[in-house]
């Protein structure tokens, strides 16, 4: 994998300690996938319905939503009897929007049940067959997952690193690591900026950075670790974890005189974080200022730490950050050389 610039530079550090950062099996992951189709994509009959469902699923999507339940239920009473009016052609729609309607609300063996009925009538569906596997998935029946992700990618022209990033965390549940490491990588391939793959390549990255042996080795890990943070940042500036860890990454080791550049963007990522937060995110406060102080703007950072603490008074990151400031300006004031008698004199 590539390494940008920026990132190069990492290749003299030796040991780096962050957070891990490991891959989510939420359904949200897979935002294009898991989106309920389009109304329009059903047939005429059925649209209406099918854009009650679309429009309940995504109230309910960020919590329980009186609206969006109603409107699911409502959805599910109507589309049964749509069974007994509307001709068979008709019901595996009908199916997968009760399956999509289950699924909304939580009850996830109808779910289920509404999937796989609809794929008896049409066995073609890949949104039918992903979101069917991801439930398989989610009650831990990873064996017949994997299975169903497999015939979903022969369905697929588009987001294949989608499916390639669930099978990948399947084949890993089963103990298919090598198998699972090599899935991972074609996902990664088929998208190189899909963030949850990114995720999940950092946290088996750092499994080897604990087993490396030599600088070399520990160097290019480090290296794809800090690409790959970056990556997803350049996506999603708004991506909190991973700028906080990049920010740790750029400064760790960091010397002024040899690293600046690294430095400057550290310092301009965590600023971000903490102008946003008002400054009550003390962990970007915190590495804002570690960021001035290696660049000694001692002044920017007085005041930062000030900032930090007014939002959040009680945050012991930014305490001992005080501590270290003060402790800092009592030596430099201690270091400085003292006037004698005769050159006070001569002053004046």
């Amino acid at each position: 994998m590539k390494h940008t610039a920026l990132t190069t530079a990492l290749a003299t550090l030796t040991l780096f300690s962050v957070s891990a950062l490991p891959g989510s099996n939420a359904p949200a992951e897979h935002s294009s996938l898991y989106s309920a189709p389009e109304a329009e994509s059903f047939q005429q009959p059925l649209q209406k319905l099918a854009a009650d469902v679309v429009q309940g699923e995504n109230l309910m999507k960020d919590k329980k939503n009186k609206k969006g339940s109603s409107l699911l239920q409502s959805a599910i009473v109507s589309l049964k009897k749509k069974l007994g009016t509307l001709p068979r052609g008709y019901h595996d729609e009908i199916h997968s929007l009760l399956g999509i309607s289950y699924e909304a609300l939580g009850n996830t063996r109808d779910a289920l049940t509404s999937y796989e009925a609809s794929l008896r009538l049409s066995s073609r569906n890949p949104k039918v067959l992903f979101r069917r596997a991801g439930l398989l998935r989610a009650q831990g029946d990873c064996g017949r997952a994997e299975r169903a992700y497999e015939e979903t990618l022969w369905l697929m022209n588009n987001n294949k690193h989608e499916v390639l990033y669930a099978l990948a965390d399947c084949q890993s549940i089963l103990g298919k690591e090598e198998q699972a490491a090599r899935t991972l990588e074609k996902a990664y391939l088929a998208k190189p900026d899909h963030a949850p793959t990114l995720r999940r390549l950092i946290a088996n990255r750092k499994k080897e950075l604990a087993d490396a042996e030599t600088p070399a080795e520990k160097a290019e890990l480090e290296a794809a670790i800090a690409s790959d943070l970056s990556t997803i940042l350049r996506v999603d500036q708004n991506d909190r974890e991973a700028g906080i860890e990049l920010a740790e990454l750029l400064l760790l080791n960091a010397d002024p005189l040899i690293h600046a550049d690294r430095i400057n963007e550290a310092g301009a990522i965590a600023l971000r974080f903490a102008e946003r937060s008002s400054y009550k995110d003390a962990e970007s406060v915190r590495l804002l200022f570690d960021a001035q102080i290696k660049k000694g703007d001692f002044a920017a950072a007085e005041k930062t730490v000030q900032l930090g603490l007014a939002a959040s008074p009680d945050s012991q990151q930014l305490l001992d950050a005080q501590r270290q400031f003060e402790l800092q300006r009592s030596i430099d004031e201690k270091s400085l050389p003292k006037e004698s008698p005769d050159e006070a004199l001569s002053l004046n």
